[in-house]
C-alpha cells in the first residue's frame, strides 16, 4: 500500500479495488463502468503505474489510458499536470533555438524546431494543426 497516497487522504489503490470489486458484484451483465470509478482508476494514475493500476483493478490497459488522458484534460487548469499554456506576445524578443510540441485529445501530434525568428511560421503551423485536429 503507498503510504504516501493514505497519508495525504487520497484514495488507496486497495480502496479502489474494494469499490470496483463490490461494483463487480452488483453489477448487470454488460453494463460499462461508472464514469467515478473510472475517474478514482485515473487518478491512481498518479502515485502508481498504469500497468500496476490495470492489473490490480482488472482493467483494459488501453481503456485505462484513454480515461487518464480524458481526466488530465478535465482538470480545472485545462492543462495536463506538466503542460501549460505560454503566450508569446513579443517574437522578436527570443532569439535561438527552441521546439514547440502540441497535442490534441486524440492523440494527434505535432512538434515544431524553430531557429532565430521564424514564430510567424510557427504561429500559422500551429494553427493549422489545430483546424485539421480540433
Amino acid at each position: 500500500m503507498n503510504q504516501e497516497a493514505k497519508g495525504a487522504g487520497r484514495p488507496t489503490l486497495e480502496e479502489i479495488r474494494t469499490q470496483f470489486e463490490a461494483w463487480r458484484k452488483t453489477r448487470r451483465k454488460y453494463r460499462p463502468i461508472p464514469k467515478d470509478l473510472w475517474r478514482q482508476a485515473a487518478a491512481l494514475t498518479a502515485y502508481y503505474p498504469i500497468t500496476t493500476v490495470s492489473k490490480a483493478l482488472r482493467l483494459n490497459y488501453t481503456d485505462l489510458k484513454r480515461h487518464t488522458r480524458e481526466a488530465e484534460t478535465d482538470e480545472p487548469s485545462g492543462a495536463a499536470p506538466g503542460q501549460a499554456f505560454v503566450e508569446l506576445d513579443a517574437p522578436g524578443a527570443i532569439s535561438g533555438q527552441c521546439m514547440v510540441e502540441m497535442e490534441n485529445k486524440a492523440g494527434a501530434r505535432l512538434t515544431m524546431y524553430c531557429a532565430g525568428s521564424t514564430w510567424g511560421n510557427l504561429v500559422e503551423l500551429a494553427r493549422v494543426f489545430w483546424e485539421m485536429h480540433p
